[in-house]
């Protein structure tokens, strides 16, 4: 829980410095609270994942996300993707729009590919959100021909 908050308070303070405000339901102290007062064994399952949180969000989320077994592996296979496909994702990270609006540091985000093109262990699951972030926006604006966002500086 204490990686998970102060991951959300630096999240929240690179937010504010852009005049948006980040809601994190799931890291509220009454949540946590209700969820560490239930037995341990309501926590886990051995077939399922995150049991507690696709109880809550039953009828909310498809049940065929809240049914999965499994999630998210970042093994050999996800390095040898991210080498194989390097120059494709690069090109796509020169014309970040994350970047271009101040949201992602474009030099930990290359550094980080880099890593992950040579093998080396790195924060895969950051760098997977940015690069499917960027993906959707890209295709977003292909569809809707949406001009990108203006970032506008904020008085504090």
């Amino acid at each position: 829980m204490r990686e998970f908050g102060t991951y959300q308070v630096e999240l929240n303070t690179q937010a504010a410095s852009l005049g948006l405000r980040l809601h994190a339901p799931f890291l509220d102290n009454e949540v946590v609270r209700a969820c560490m007062a239930l037995p341990p064994y309501l926590h886990n399952h051995p077939h399922r994942q995150k049991p507690l949180l696709a109880a809550a969000l039953r009828g909310l989320v498809p049940n065929s996300l809240l049914d999965r077994r499994t999630k998210g592996v970042y093994g050999a296979a996800g390095y040898v993707g991210i080498a194989r496909n390097i120059e494709v994702i690069r090109g796509l990270l020169d014309a970040s729009e994350l970047v271009a609006t101040g949201l992602l540091d474009a030099d930990a985000v290359a550094h980080d590919l880099e890593l992950a093109a040579a093998g080396i262990p790195t924060r895969f699951a950051a760098l997977e959100s940015v690069i499917t972030t960027e993906l959707w926006l890209s295709q977003y604006r292909a569809e809707t021909s949406v001009t990108p966002w203006e970032v506008t500086a904020h008085a504090h």
